[in-house]
């Protein structure tokens, strides 16, 4: 999958000491014009809960080039600004400029959260039920799907879509990447997630 193939190329780079990147989040570098250009969604309902488990996105996050570099790593290295790196590629701290937040903050990398912006049980919900289980752990260590975060803000999210939980600072951005995520995995949205999407854009 594209997702895994960005993140083995940015350990590649941390690990040989070279600058290396992963996609930007959808909608992260976005100007006014494209904040509205919002791809089209297929729209229904939820469908239930009904056997969802963690591990059914796979163990963990995976590993980007080898052991002690994973997905995580790959994403706090993309995320982050005058961060610490040991082994290359060990990210143990660095500046998180919050994109739910809007507030900055500098420490250690253990006290920050990597979101899934379309959450993993709300996935479940709208089509991963029936994937393959390769297709689930793809989906959970996508970068497109993942953003570095405080933890409060990420917490107060848990499983929740747009139409229940939106960020402080960001809205549209996030907003955008929900539905870029959701079309490019052919997720379903309900039409409620709709509304709140396309009014945090308008």
């Amino acid at each position: 999958m594209a997702g895994m193939a960005a993140v083995a190329a940015i350990g590649a780079g941390m690990a040989a000491g070279t600058t290396a990147q992963l996609p930007d989040p959808a909608g992260a570098l976005e100007t006014p014009a494209q904040a509205t250009q919002l791809p089209p969604l297929r729209v229904a309902e939820d469908g239930p809960e009904t056997g969802y488990e963690r591990a059914e996105f796979g163990d963990g996050w995976a590993s980007a080039v080898g052991p002690g570099c994973d997905t995580r790593d790959a994403v706090l290295a993309r995320d982050l600004t005058d961060t610490t790196v040991e082994d290359g590629y060990d990210v143990t701290a660095g500046t998180l400029h919050d994109p739910y937040s809007g507030q900055t903050s500098t420490g250690p990398s253990r006290r920050i959260d990597v979101d899934h912006v379309v959450p993993l049980a709300l996935a479940w919900r709208t089509g991963a039920a029936d994937w393959s289980s390769h297709r689930r752990e793809a989906f959970a260590n996508d970068p497109a799907n993942l953003r570095a975060v405080a933890a409060g803000p990420n917490r107060a999210k848990g499983d929740k879509g747009p139409e229940e939980w939106m960020p402080e600072a960001g809205r549209c951005s996030y907003a955008r990447s929900f539905a870029e995520v959701a079309a490019q995995w052919e997720l379903t949205v309900s039409p409620a997630r709709v509304h709140a999407i396309e009014s945090a854009c308008a």
